[in-house]
């Protein structure tokens, strides 16, 4: 046979196969074999498909429980009437819309410290304290001896005038604060001796503040002087002025007194002092002498 032959007769043979697999389908027992296990193929693919499902659905589930447990709130995806998850766009078909579970680590993660400098100090300037106030001085029912010395200024009608130099005792009761008593002793002379007065004073002092620490006062009262005089002068002629006598005689001054403490006191004093003895027509001397002094006072 030659090879023409030989290919027409399996292209025959190859023609007719087909022809008799579909013949054999179209048999009822053969189409309702292979209906019925394709039928039973699908119903295991579905059934495992579902299964398959559900044990997602399950692991989702807990996972959801889990994370609404940390969480505090529900985030649970949405089901169709079947129980499946509803896939949303970007998230998969079976990944929950939050994305996958965190991460878990072996071992905590690391912590870091931040150290901030200290802030530079604050500087606050106080205002210079206020001057303390000069202490306050009451003298109200208080006793006080003082030490003064001073001078005792006159002259004669006609002559020359004298300055002679003393000492003197002094004490005072402050009845008030603003009034006191002041009883006092002085002796003045010169210093040739020819002339010694010794005037015995009672004043009453008026002072204008009542407790500051400088204390101006006015006294007056009267004094009892003693004079014992052998003076020589030389005036209009030399002549020698004798005096033994005693008079009795105002008294009027002014004085500053300066506390130094609870105690002690500064005291100054100028005045005038009169010496009726004086006063006669015959007398040469003057009746007034100018007096001052500056003494210390203690208060008791």
């Amino acid at each position: 046979m030659d090879r023409a032959t030989v290919f027409t007769a399996l292209a025959l043979v190859l023609l007719a196969l087909p022809a008799t697999a579909l013949a054999g389908d179209r048999t009822p027992g053969a189409r309702h074999d292979a209906s019925e296990s394709r039928s039973s193929d699908r119903s295991d693919s579905r059934d495992a498909r579902d299964a398959h499902d559900r044990r997602d659905d399950d692991r989702h589930d807990a996972h959801d429980r889990h994370d609404n447990g940390r969480r505090g709130h529900d985030t649970r995806q949405p089901r169709d009437e079947r129980g499946h998850h509803v896939a949303y766009p970007g998230s998969g078909p079976h990944r929950p819309p939050h994305g996958p579970p965190p991460p878990r680590y072996r071992h905590p993660p690391r912590v870091y410290h931040v150290y901030h400098p200290a802030p530079p100090p604050v500087v606050v300037a106080h205002p210079a304290p206020a001057p303390r106030p000069a202490p306050q001085f009451s003298r109200a029912g208080d006793v006080s001896v003082g030490l003064n010395a001073g001078s005792l200024l006159s002259g004669y009608q006609g002559g020359p005038a004298w300055t002679d130099g003393g000492l003197g005792l002094e004490a005072r009761y402050r009845l008030t604060d603003g009034f006191g008593l002041a009883m006092g002793l002085a002796s003045f002379g010169s210093a040739s001796g020819e002339r010694v007065t010794t005037p015995f004073g009672l004043d009453a002092q008026f002072f204008g503040f009542s407790n500051g620490p400088v204390n101006p006062f006015f006294e007056l009262g009267f004094a009892v002087t003693s004079r014992d005089w052998e003076d020589a002068f030389h005036g209009l002629e030399s002549s020698t002025y004798t005096a033994d006598d005693t008079s009795l005689g105002a008294h009027a001054g002014l004085g500053l007194e300066i506390a130094l403490g609870r105690h002690a006191a500064l005291d100054l004093e100028v005045g005038l002092l009169g010496i009726p003895a004086a006063a006669g027509p015959e007398d040469p001397a003057f009746s007034t002498a100018f007096q001052s002094g500056i003494g210390l006072q203690w208060y008791f």
